[in-house]
């Protein structure tokens, strides 16, 4: 369990930019542990997942010419959301 959760807080620090000691205190401070905030974050991922596929299943995809315009697109998107 020990070597669970300095995974988690090497990986939020990683992922936030906070050593495991600010990033445990940051979410010690809405209520969270290390762990439960990796538990968050891979249930999301997999929710988002899920609702991919389905997308897929629907003949809801979006078709680009290669990855570079893919992320184009996708940094033009963030750049609308602003």
């Amino acid at each position: 369990m020990i070597l669970r959760k300095r995974r988690c807080m090497s990986m939020i620090g990683h992922l936030t930019g906070f050593s495991g000691e600010e990033g445990t205190a940051v979410l010690a401070s809405i209520g969270l542990t290390p762990s439960s905030a990796y538990v968050l974050l891979m249930t999301k991922i997999a929710a988002d997942k899920v609702e991919a596929m389905k997308a897929a299943r629907r003949g809801e995809l979006i078709s680009v010419p290669s990855v570079a315009d893919l992320f184009t697109d996708i940094d033009d998107d963030d750049d609308d959301s602003d």
